[in-house]
């Protein structure tokens, strides 16, 4: 949730087991995941699906985030898939990677990502001062 989930969306995969559980708070007191999450966010849901997840600011189970792309699979251990994919050649590996994610706009919408949330650190510190209490 929150922090976690931008990390998980930084991810290559994203795997979750039948507990797992995903959320994107921030929006209750004032911010948003400043960690590439409104750039991510989207290319991985879709903008709508992404827009009414991270406005609402709720907390989705691994079924819905199963249904909505979030994740891919659910696995009792998620490790059985980082196994799979590292059975393969990690030229390959490395070069698809990069193939599926050759985006140039990418590093600006994040660098605009990071403007925005420092713009809402400084209007909301107050809040955010009073919720870490």
């Amino acid at each position: 949730v929150g922090g976690g989930l931008e990390l998980a969306l930084a991810c290559d995969v994203r795997v979750g087991t039948s507990e797992s559980t995903y959320g994107e708070p921030g929006v209750s007191f004032g911010l948003f995941g400043a960690w590439g999450g409104t750039v991510r966010l989207p290319r991985v849901l879709g903008e709508g699906d992404a827009l009414e997840f991270a406005l609402a600011g709720r907390s989705i189970d691994a079924e819905e985030a199963l249904r909505l792309g979030l994740i891919s699979r659910l696995e009792d251990d998620p490790r059985t898939v980082a196994e799979e994919i590292a059975e393969n050649a990690d030229d390959a590996l490395a070069a698809l990677k990069r193939r599926i994610r050759d985006d140039d706009e990418r590093a600006t919408q994040e660098r605009r990502e990071a403007a925005a949330f420092a713009d809402l650190v400084a209007a909301h510190a107050d809040d955010i001062e009073a919720l870490l209490e």
